[in-house]
């Protein structure tokens, strides 16, 4: 960024690339796109932490200050830094059947909605379909069905267990999939998820008009930092002032 850069600029150009908008009372707000790219750069954006970064590099020496900005650029990228990761310690598995005993096909209807419980319990499900053999009274019967696995924490370890067990009781009764017994079960593991996101678009276009920096991102966090506050226009005018730009 060059010192020439002013703060409506910026503004302006968070705007026109949908990561902050305008609304009346003088009121700044970032859009869903905006807080993508911060939690993205791994900035947190209360009004506390965002005082702080304004109060840091108001110390720096203005000799100084371009140079840290380019240092933060080169290292601010999605290959080192601002990944998000989600950590699982349980595999909670059940055997839902697709066939009832009898060979006839299980309407989607009651699958559906015992679908939409787990997926809602557990925050996402991954669902395959199986087939295997069974012993009955008829001799060895083969069987179609779907394996369903949800992700826990320890701690809603017991909450868990709880619900896949009452869940069961659910998939076999008489209203969905008329079973004597449903296979459930759980395996602790060492599960991570990892938020791949992609802002590069984002940050090539701001780097493009050269206003990716610390202190464009310090501005884009002050207004998220303060949606909820009515004229927090003035106070993003000041950290801006503070952060060295032109005015706005």
């Amino acid at each position: 960024m060059h010192n020439k850069t002013t703060a409506y600029e910026v503004y302006k150009f968070l705007i026109e690339n949908e990561l902050a908008y305008f609304s009346g009372f003088e009121h700044l707000g970032v859009t869903e796109k905006g807080r993508r790219l911060l939690d993205y750069l791994g900035f947190t954006y209360d009004s506390e932490s965002v005082m702080l970064y304004q109060q840091v590099f108001r110390e720096v020496p203005s000799e100084h200050k371009e140079a840290i900005e380019s240092v933060i650029e080169l290292v601010t990228n999605k290959n080192e830094i601002g990944r998000k990761v989600s950590h699982f310690q349980w595999i909670h598995t059940i055997i839902v059947p697709i066939l009832y005993n009898d060979g006839e096909p299980i309407p989607q209807n009651p699958l559906n909605e015992l679908k939409t419980e787990f997926v809602a319990h557990f925050g996402g499900a991954t669902q395959f379909e199986a087939s295997g053999n069974f012993l009955s009274k008829y001799g060895n019967q083969k069987d179609r069905c779907e394996v369903w696995q949800g992700f826990g924490k320890n701690e809603n370890h017991e909450q868990d267990k709880t619900f896949l067990t009452e869940f069961a009781i659910k998939v076999g009764s008489n209203n969905f999939c008329k079973q004597d017994a449903v296979t459930f079960f759980e395996n602790p593991g060492k599960i991570e998820i990892i938020d791949t996101l992609d802002m590069k678009k984002e940050i090539d276009q701001l780097r493009k008009f050269r206003l990716f920096s610390i202190r464009s991102m310090v501005i884009l966090a002050i207004i998220a930092g303060t949606s909820y506050s009515e004229q927090n226009r003035g106070m993003v005018a000041n950290v801006a002032d503070a952060l060295g730009f032109d005015g706005w």
